[in-house]
């Protein structure tokens, strides 16, 4: 009776399209997360981007000129993941007033997509390695999250701004690190890069200069804050 059941069981699932067995989610190489569902999720280098207004706040500074390219190839896959439902906004930043993609906060529309593809595709790396303009505008968006993507070192002024701009808390403020592995001024950067992540509820990840790939030997549970 129990075997009758099941077969009878499997075949009304086979007719409705349904899979009785559902995959696992699994990561895509293109940042996005697949889950049972066969939806994707946007990600963005390996921190899930779920919340409905975020802001991508990404160094154009000069340190960046063998990475830029790159770094914008994968902002442009992370906005096209974005869902219709979602609100995004980009800033490129260094020294000075930031680079903002005009309209504001967005929705992920196909044309916005195409309009953000437009804006970040001439973007050039220039400009000395300071947040604080990129830092402002991002939180001028109101946003829900912010994932800001930064090499280097910040002073301590950077995370008492963020704190100061994000007094109630409102804002998770992910932290995307470019390093150079093995290499003693980033490894005393990284304590700071991860107390802002963690002070305002946010992910922390560090990736390497070459490919902008998570660093070797580092897990997603020990790059990512809960």
């Amino acid at each position: 009776m129990r075997i009758v059941l099941c077969l009878a069981l499997g075949l009304w699932l086979a007719s409705a399209g349904c899979d009785p067995v559902a995959s696992p989610p699994a990561n895509d190489k293109t940042g996005g997360a697949a889950h049972a569902d066969g939806v994707k999720s946007a990600t963005f280098f390996g921190l899930p981007v779920t919340q409905r207004r975020v802001v991508f706040a990404v160094t154009r500074a000069g340190g960046m000129m063998d990475q830029m390219q790159e770094a914008k190839e994968r902002l442009r896959q992370t906005i096209e993941q974005l869902s219709p439902d979602q609100r995004f906004h980009v800033i490129f930043w260094a020294a000075g007033p930031a680079e903002e993609m005009p309209g504001g906060m967005a929705p992920a529309t196909p044309e916005n997509k195409s309009a953000a593809a437009e804006f970040i595709a001439p973007i050039v790396p220039r400009g000395a390695n300071d947040p604080e303009y990129g830092l402002r505008a991002a939180f001028a968006s109101q946003p829900d999250a912010i994932y800001l993507l930064a090499y280097g070192e910040f002073d301590r002024a950077i995370a008492q701004l963020v704190g100061k701009l994000n007094e109630e808390g409102r804002v998770i403020v992910n932290v995307v690190h470019v390093v150079t592995p093995g290499n003693r001024a980033d490894a005393d950067a990284e304590p700071l890069m991860r107390e802002i992540a963690e002070n305002h509820g946010g992910s922390f990840i560090a990736i390497s200069r070459d490919g902008l790939m998570p660093v070797a030997g580092q897990t997603q549970a020990e790059s990512a804050t809960p």
